[in-house]
């Protein structure tokens, strides 16, 4: 149990700082809109302290999950194997959003691309959709899925 809380605050803190470095780069692009190129001093302080947060939470945050999925009895749900995937692409959507080498519209393609990922990843952690899983040639439901909140079969 305490390992899936780590898990689930690790990718909380993701979602924050994700935001909050989005946050800053737009911040910083209205700067530089603002005033001459060459009076812009380079991220610096807080937003690579972020930066340094972000891939330690990431670490935390794959490092709990592949836990936890060692610890499954070998049957995987599709919401969950959607997850992972999005995760993949958020990750992915990041990079191109804050390597500071991206044009505009590739940091804007990445930032919208990870924002959307995390909110279906939210999405999918709270309703848990598809929760049905195949074992056996028999669909079963999963705990603490909404199918299996819905009292089939009483």
């Amino acid at each position: 149990m305490l390992i899936k809380m780590i898990h689930m605050t690790a990718g909380l803190l993701v979602i924050i700082l994700f935001y909050a470095q989005a946050l800053m780069l737009l911040q910083r692009r209205r700067v530089a809109q603002a005033f001459p190129a060459d009076r812009v001093q380079p991220i610096t302080g807080l937003a690579k302290v972020l930066k340094i947060a972000l891939h330690i939470c990431w670490t935390i945050l794959i490092v709990a999950g592949l836990y936890l999925l060692a610890n499954l009895p070998g049957i995987y749900p599709y919401w969950l194997m959607a997850k992972i995937g999005l995760f993949v692409l958020a990750i992915i959507f990041s990079i191109f959003s804050f390597r500071g080498k991206g044009s505009k519209p590739e940091q804007n393609i990445g930032l919208i691309g990870a924002a959307i990922c995390y909110a279906l990843i939210l999405f999918l952690v709270v309703v848990k959709p598809w929760g049905y899983v195949l074992t056996g040639g028999a669909n079963q439901p999963i705990a603490g899925s909404a199918s299996a909140d819905l009292g089939h079969g009483n």
